[in-house]
C-alpha cells in the first residue's frame, strides 16, 4: 500500500466514524472519502480514506478493507484516532486500476481479540480526477478552500484566505499552501500540489 506524505492526514481531518475492553464491539457506521492527490504533472493518485465510528473503543488494532468485485483486501495496522471513537485509515487502489464503487466490507479489530464488519458502497466522482487547478477554482459546484503550512510542514491555517495579503504579510512562519477542492455532498477531494509562498 502506497502511503501518503505526512502533511496530507491532518489537512483532511481538519476539512472534514469498535470495540469496548471485555466485549461489545460494533461499528456504527462508515463514512468513505475519495481524495485524489495532484502531482506537478496534473496526475492524480487515488486514494479511498475511510473514516470508522464506533461505541467506547479508545485504541484500534487494524482497519481492514475488501472489495469482492474486486477480489481484493487491504489491511492498515496503524489505523489513524481522529477523535473519541472515530478511527481512519486510507488505501490506495492495485496497480494500474481505480477503486470500484461498490461491494465494500470494512472490518474493524482491537487489541482484545473483538471484531466487527459493517458493508458499504461507494458514491464519488471520478471526473474530479482530471480537474486542473484553474477548472476548480472556477467551478461553482466545487467548496475550495487553501491548507496552509509552516515552514515545517506542519498544518497551519485551513480556509479560504487565498487572496488576504494581510494575513499572510503577518503570518512570516508560512511556508506553503496547497489548493483543496471537495465536492458538495463530500464524497470526493482534491489535493492539487504544494506550492511555496513568495
Amino acid at each position: 500500500m502506497r502511503r501518503l506524505p505526512s502533511l496530507f492526514f491532518p489537512m483532511l481531518a481538519c476539512a472534514l466514524l469498535a470495540s469496548c475492553k471485555g466485549g461489545g464491539l460494533a461499528v456504527i457506521s462508515v463514512e468513505p472519502r475519495m481524495v485524489y492527490v495532484f502531482s506537478d504533472g496534473g496526475e492524480a493518485e487515488q486514494y479511498l480514506f475511510v473514516f470508522v465510528r464506533t461505541e467506547g473503543c479508545d485504541e484500534a488494532r487494524s482497519i481492514s478493507l475488501s472489495c469482492e468485485e474486486e477480489s481484493l483486501i487491504w489491511r492498515c495496522l496503524s489505523p489513524c484516532m481522529v477523535s473519541e471513537n472515530l478511527f481512519c485509515a486510507s488505501f490506495s487502489p492495485a496497480p494500474s486500476s481505480v477503486m470500484s464503487k461498490s461491494g465494500y466490507t470494512v472490518s474493524f479489530a482491537d487489541f482484545y481479540g473483538g471484531t466487527a464488519e459493517k458493508a458499504f458502497s461507494l458514491e464519488y466522482d471520478e471526473g474530479m480526477a482530471s480537474l486542473s487547478e484553474q477548472d476548480a477554482q472556477a467551478s461553482a459546484s466545487l467548496i475550495t478552500r487553501y491548507a496552509y503550512f509552516g515552514k515545517g510542514g506542519r498544518l497551519e491555517i485551513f480556509g479560504e484566505i487565498d487572496k488576504d495579503k494581510e494575513v499572510l504579510r503577518k503570518r512570516k512562519d508560512l511556508g506553503g499552501r496547497r489548493l483543496c477542492c471537495i465536492s458538495r455532498d463530500g464524497s470526493t477531494v482534491c489535493l492539487f500540489p504544494y506550492r511555496e509562498i513568495d
